[in-house]
């Protein structure tokens, strides 16, 4: 028999002069979080699979996982993220813990799905959590934290923006404002989360699909429509300049403005992690295509995302916030 000489599908090699880059960029970043106070931790590859269910479903745990049962009959998975592990690890020493607590880690983690250019299985994973910060100031930090980083392997503020909406923002949109059904409202998380991947008139067609024929006499298409366009939060209809998500936002924005981040835009169009947090949803993007080496290989390689107060944590009374970056 022929011994293989590529990896396991989904994975790949790290030769000498790969490791090297790896090393890099995993030290500024340690750099960086140890910079804010943040302390690394780590745990085993393995966790149980009922700790993954607490999170998903059956279906994600039977698609998206490596899920096996071991030599003692337990059902065991391969870690996919981290947010279950430290909620476990929180929990454990919840009353020892001193608050607020800053932990990181930079952990390998598998998900079996769909490969894509530059999104492998397995890949490792930037983790910076804070535990235990009241308000907006905890969002302030982990966007503080995120821009740190990008500009400690030589991004220029030019190159990226931080974008952020509310979940609560949203809520009201869709609930309020739209009046959408539950089921409606899970549906336009979805299909707003892709709509960038769509055609204008694609999109527009599978959203007037979701409506009901009430729905579409009351003009509510035409209100999507005028919010699919809102830049900033001034642009938002009259009277949503009172709502508490959007003076949360206001606040946001002038902490960050004396930090002399400059770069942070709103942007109503997002929704990646919004189903899984009730606060802000955040996301760093590169906005050029090419750039020096570093940044090549360590910028426009991440794709930051943030999701705050966890529904885990806050079944544990914990208030918490978390940045993630992937990196294959």
């Amino acid at each position: 028999m022929t011994l293989p000489v590529q990896p396991y599908k989904g994975a790949r090699d790290f030769y000498p002069e790969d490791k090297r880059l790896q090393k890099y960029m995993f030290g500024k970043m340690r750099e960086v979080c140890e910079s804010f106070g943040y302390e690394e931790y780590d745990a085993p590859i393995l966790e149980p699979t009922d700790l993954f269910l607490a999170k998903g479903n059956q279906e994600i745990i039977d698609e998206q996982t490596y899920t096996f049962q071991d030599r003692g009959g337990r059902s065991v998975t391969i870690r996919t993220e981290m947010t279950p592990t430290v909620s476990r690890m929180v929990a454990g020493r919840r009353q020892e813990l001193a608050y607020p607590a800053r932990w990181y880690s930079i952990p390998n983690v598998w998900r079996y799905e769909r490969m894509q250019r530059g999104r492998l299985r397995e890949f490792w994973q930037l983790n910076v959590d804070i535990f235990g910060v009241e308000g907006i100031e905890a969002e302030h930090e982990i966007i503080l934290v995120a821009d740190r980083i990008m500009r400690s392997y030589g991004a220029k503020t030019h190159m990226y923006t931080i974008k952020v909406n509310s979940r609560k923002l949203m809520n009201y949109l869709f609930r309020d404002y739209l009046e959408l059904s539950d089921t409606q409202q899970e549906m336009f998380v979805r299909l707003i989360d892709r709509m960038h991947k769509m055609e204008e008139e694609s999109f527009y067609a599978q959203a007037d699909a979701v409506l009901t024929p009430t729905q579409r006499e009351n003009g509510v298409l035409k209100k999507l429509t005028e919010l699919m366009k809102t830049k900033m939060l001034n642009d938002l209809p009259a009277g949503f300049e009172v709502l508490p998500s959007v003076l949360e936002l206001k606040q946001l924005s002038d902490l960050l403005a004396e930090s002399k981040v400059t770069n942070v835009k709103f942007d109503i169009t997002l929704m990646r992690g919004s189903t899984t947090t009730p606060t802000l949803c955040l996301r760093c993007s590169m906005n050029i295509q090419k750039t020096t080496a570093v940044c090549l290989v360590a910028v426009a390689t991440m794709v930051w995302s943030a999701c705050l107060a966890s529904n885990l944590f806050r079944r544990l009374g914990l208030v918490w916030a978390t940045l993630r970056s992937r990196i294959s």
